[in-house]
């Protein structure tokens, strides 16, 4: 079987790290082959090359930044057009009798070229969260794009959470959504027992932090919708407190900071205890789960989210984890037994569950077993994988 990974978009994610997990164990068994446009993140490059993946590039990609004015929408519009029939026009030459498509164009934007693709072999997409604030209007013609391809023989749906299977419930007829599997974005436990009370010393001093500090951790692009600035808030209303002065906090991130990102940063009465580390400093794989194990306490207080991979790698390293209450992250975070739950957008609330979990030692180590034991239990990547590759098995069997 050969299995084709896809996407048409510069910038990489959770639908990327979603895939290197599937990527893992199906080239144990199968060729397959990841495609991207030129220009792709060297960071994602280099984690390729370590899975020993085979990536061919295109030149041509989707522009995703916000459009402003009917001229740019336009422009932006067709962009997307033809970065679409260029990957249409190299993936149909990708196909065999065994040929598997799993790529991340959404079903709401790219319906035409979805249905083309999956008229000429199966063709597997993904839905990670739920898309929201549109018109009435536009979620009428989304039901009928869903529809239409939900009953095409060769196109398939999985969900990456169980918010993202209830979201597709709204636009699949019944029969359809019955066949819909859960592939969680999953933990490899092999990878993450290999750090697991080991000692890394000298990271501390290497990345610039303290060893007599309390260390809050939060991983993600340094965005909005990540929350950046509710951890600043937080950061500096934990470090105002008397009984909190110890508390250090650091941002691992595959972005950089701008100079804007700097101005504001200052505004923030954090000081020296605050400090963004970017992946191209960490280096590979194994120097991040490492220097994440250095935490004593994680957090992200995302707008927006799907299941974030960083939580669940956090929770199965023995972490207490702070997170919102939105979207798929209740399915793992629960409140009380295997994290902490918080509002999104409320700074003080983030600022008092760190403050409460860092007084308390043993709630703390609580919440960090129990996380563990759910994560080993309930999202392991090698048994995500099969599921999924089960599923690539049928649907040759079925085309």
């Amino acid at each position: 079987m050969r299995i084709v990974y896809a996407w048409n978009y510069l910038e990489w994610g959770g639908a990327q790290v979603y895939f290197l997990q599937l990527m893992k164990e199906a080239k144990k068994h199968h060729e397959v082959l990841a495609v991207m446009p030129e220009g792709s993140d060297l960071q994602l490059l280099k984690v390729l090359d370590e899975l020993e993946v085979r990536c061919e590039m295109i030149k041509s990609h989707a522009d995703t930044k916000p459009a402003f004015g009917v001229l740019r929408k336009i422009e932006r519009h067709l962009n997307k057009l033809k970065s679409e029939f260029d990957f249409y026009r190299f993936l149909t030459k990708k196909v065999s009798e065994d040929t598997i498509f799993h790529v991340d164009f959404g079903v709401w934007q790219s319906f035409l070229f979805l249905w083309f693709l999956s008229g000429k072999a199966p063709v597997f997409f993904t839905i990670h969260n739920p898309v929201t604030g549109h018109q009435w209007w536009r979620d009428w013609l989304w039901k009928i794009k869903f529809r239409i391809l939900g009953n095409r023989k060769n196109f398939h749906f999985f969900a990456s959470n169980e918010n993202a299977r209830e979201f597709l419930a709204k636009y699949l007829p019944r029969k359809v959504l019955d066949t819909v599997k859960i592939t969680y974005s999953g933990v490899d436990l092999e990878e993450i027992s290999s750090v697991v009370g080991a000692n890394f010393e000298e990271f501390y001093e290497k990345f610039g932090i303290p060893r007599d500090k309390f260390l809050v951790f939060c991983v993600g692009q340094f965005i909005d919708r990540k929350g950046r600035w509710e951890f600043l808030g937080a950061a500096e209303e934990v470090l105002d407190s008397s009984d909190s002065r110890d508390a250090f906090f650091v941002w691992l991130s595959n972005s950089k900071l701008s100079d804007e990102d700097r101005e504001r940063i200052e505004k923030f009465r954090v000081g020296e205890s605050f400090k963004l580390i970017s992946s191209e400093l960490i280096g590979d794989r194994r120097n991040y789960l490492r220097l994440l194990s250095l935490a004593d306490l994680f957090v992200l207080p995302s707008h927006v989210e799907g299941l974030p991979i960083a939580v669940l790698e956090a929770m199965a390293l023995g972490k207490a984890v702070v997170s919102t209450r939105i979207n798929a992250i209740p399915e793992a975070v629960k409140h009380g037994e295997t994290g902490w739950l918080i509002e999104p957008k409320n700074s003080e609330q983030l600022a008092q569950a760190i403050k409460a979990l860092k007084a308390d030692d043993s709630m703390r180590r609580k919440l960090g077993e129990n996380a563990r034991n759910f994560v080993q239990e309930k999202f392991d990547s090698k048994k995500i994988a099969r599921i999924a590759l089960l599923s690539y098995e049928e649907a040759l069997l079925k085309r």
